[in-house]
């Protein structure tokens, strides 16, 4: 072990990452950013790899707030070749992933249903409100609807996700459309959403 490990391994925090605990160093990712959530979620540092090496897409616990965290990036520490430079997320929320699933019944017609895929897929969302957008046929929600969540669950464009949101003063479940996904880092899917209104 050279300093770095010796520091992170002497004073870091615990991470437990499936079977194994690993020792970190993470700050709070506050720079420049305008999103309440973001600043409240994201935190970056130096964490030993593991073994098996810690992946984007991968939750661990802090034992500091025994929260569930995802890795959102990792980058090479170019000084200890025991350690990473990790960026992670706090999961604020759990999803259900629907999908449609057409089938024919005895009489041959096209009977649509939705059919749960995932449950309780623990993501990180970030709202942006917007004002309500009156038009000729209505008001139309402009609010953009945001989750990262790991690319093992394959989400896919249609897709609805049941999320908790507050309706009528209750916390309780809405239904929210897959509208585009970004894939472009390996190991997550950032999604934005729209308001499902299909049936």
């Amino acid at each position: 072990m050279n300093w770095q490990s010796n520091i992170v391994s002497i004073l870091g925090e615990n991470i437990t990452f499936g079977n194994q605990t690993l020792k970190a160093s993470f700050k709070e990712s506050t720079r420049a950013t305008y999103s309440l959530t973001n600043r409240d979620c994201f935190i970056e540092g130096q964490c030993f790899k593991g073994n098996p090496e810690i992946s984007v897409g991968d939750y661990f616990i802090r034992a500091v707030d025994n929260k569930k965290y995802m890795v959102i990036t990792t980058q090479v520490e170019p000084l200890d070749s025991n350690l990473m430079y990790m960026y992670a997320s706090k999961c604020n929320t759990q999803i259900e992933i629907q999908r449609c699933v057409k089938q024919r019944n005895d009489d041959g017609e096209l009977i649509e249903s939705w059919e749960t895929v995932f449950s309780n897929v623990y993501c990180h969302k970030d709202i942006a409100t917007r004002s309500l957008k009156l038009t000729n046929d209505g008001g139309i929600d402009q609010t953009i609807y945001n989750i990262i969540l790991p690319h093992q669950y394959l989400i896919s464009q249609d897709d609805r996700v049941v999320m908790k949101t507050n309706i009528n003063g209750v916390e309780a479940n809405e239904n929210y459309k897959v509208d585009s996904i970004d894939n472009s880092i390996q190991g997550i899917d950032k999604v934005q959403l729209v308001l499902d209104l299909r049936w």
